[in-house]
């Protein structure tokens, strides 16, 4: 198969396309043919060396999320079949014309969403969701402050808290953040996705005290399969619906092909877009 390969830690260029042998699924896994996958800021920290894979591989593959068609499942494999579209979240490995998930972490397509739609979804939707309500325990008539809301978390975010009738606010610059954190609510959450706004922070703790304000640190890519796993069938519960109503819709940049992989993550390190930068295989 074809896989982009980060042949060493550096810029854009470092990127090769070339190809690498298929991969093959275990009793409970599913091989999918990849359509597409999605650019996210894990990558690029990924490409620089700053954050690697989880998962020890032959290869230095990123990529974090696919939408595609089942091609081969194992030999314990209930829930898919060939021929089957998925889409789902994955510690690496998604930038490739094929790749090996859990059948219980893959996630049914959405009526009315296509594939490349689909590969706009797993990744942003679930860590907004998970952030929100799961971690952050947003509900009904409550405010949700939403940073770098035309990103692709940023703009899933929005489209949740809305759906479940939260109120929100939303902020697009770094310099406003401190006056952010300090404006939350007596007993309100603050959570951390990820190391994108840099790898320390300070805050004043007493506001955190009077307040009796929690901060949530909180990220995907590191966590146990079987917790994966559970949130993925919970969001299948929970969101997917949503989404076969016109509730939620992934919001696309712009798309590229496989081979101007270089060039789609130029175009994320612009810090211009708005929304989900794809890759079409």
């Amino acid at each position: 198969m074809r896989a982009v390969v980060i042949t060493t830690p550096g810029g854009p260029e470092v990127m090769r396309l070339i190809e690498v042998p298929d991969p093959a699924p275990g009793p409970e896994e599913i091989l999918v043919r990849v359509a597409h996958t999605a650019v996210n800021r894990a990558d690029i920290v990924q490409r620089q060396g700053h954050y690697p894979d989880p998962v020890r591989r032959d290869h230095d593959i990123p990529g974090l999320e696919y939408a595609g068609t089942v091609a081969a499942v194992g030999e314990r494999v209930t829930r898919w079949s060939v021929g089957d579209l998925v889409m789902g979240i994955e510690t690496g490995a998604c930038y490739a014309e094929l790749v090996v998930t859990h059948e219980r972490q893959a996630l049914r397509i959405p009526d009315g969403l296509d594939l490349a739609d689909a590969a706009a979804v797993p990744e942003v939707f679930i860590t907004a969701w998970d952030a929100l309500v799961v971690q952050g325990g947003l509900t009904s008539g409550r405010w949700a402050l939403v940073h770098a809301g035309a990103s692709g978390v940023g703009t899933a975010a929005i489209q949740i808290a809305k759906a479940i009738g939260a109120r929100i606010a939303v902020t697009c610059s770094r310099p406003k953040m401190d006056a952010c954190r300090q404006a939350v609510r007596p007993g309100g959450s603050i959570v951390q996705v990820g190391v994108m706004g840099g790898a320390t922070t300070s805050v004043r703790v007493g506001v955190l005290l009077v307040k009796r304000v929690r901060w949530i640190g909180t990220t995907l890519r590191s966590r146990p399969i079987e917790d994966k796993i559970a949130l993925s069938q919970r969001f299948t519960r929970e969101i997917l619906p949503r989404f076969d109503s016109g509730e939620l819709r992934p919001v696309i940049d712009t798309r590229f092909p496989i081979a101007d992989v270089a060039a789609a993550h130029r175009h994320i390190e612009s810090n211009t877009t708005i929304g989900k930068v794809l890759l079409d295989l």
